[in-house]
């Protein structure tokens, strides 16, 4: 019967259906584990933020635990805010560059230290860029890396040319003293 045609038909229809979406869902599954081994697997800390005033994480690889000692839940519960870590030096200036990029359509590039867990200081180079939707700042995205090491070993080639260039003077100066005696 008519009926019956009809059921069969719904049917049908709703197991097509019902195969799409698991077939749909499965491919958004498969989508989100490459992403998440491609970020776990940066050597830095990618983030996704809400675009308001402590830049709420919404997404942060487990790096974050590495960089800073505290676990990425307490930044992705609102317990704890990147910028919180920022060295008192640097929060200011910080926060005004980073506002001042966005403002100029510019990706964020900044450095500047935090307050590790431990109270060691971190060194780190921010790379970021604004996501909008609708015309409208929704999200920034980006990566911290720690740079640390590299800032350490700029500070020990400065020392040693300012060791060499003292050296150098002491040098010159005896080589006249002597000259002039």
């Amino acid at each position: 019967s008519e009926d019956e045609v009809y059921i069969l038909q719904s049917l049908a229809s709703n197991i097509a259906s019902s195969i799409e979406r698991i077939g749909n869902e499965t491919a958004i599954n498969e989508s989100e584990e490459k992403f998440r081994l491609l970020a776990n697997n940066i050597p830095g800390t990618v983030y996704l933020s809400n675009y308001d005033e402590n830049n709420t994480k919404i997404y942060i690889n487990d790096e974050i635990e590495k960089l800073t000692g505290y676990a990425k839940s307490n930044f992705l519960n609102d317990q704890l805010s990147f910028i919180d870590l920022i060295h008192p030096e640097d929060k200011t200036s910080t926060i005004a560059a980073q506002k001042q990029a966005i403002e100029n359509k510019r990706a964020i590039h900044l450095t500047y230290r935090i307050i590790h867990k431990d109270n060691h200081i971190v060194w780190v180079e921010e790379f970021g860029d604004v996501i909008k939707k609708d015309a409208k700042i929704e999200y920034i995205e980006g990566i911290f890396i720690d740079i640390t090491n590299r800032k350490k070993n700029e500070k020990a080639v400065e020392k040693r040319l300012l060791a060499e260039a003292a050296n150098k003077a002491k040098s010159d100066f005896l080589a006249n003293m002597s000259h002039e005696i």
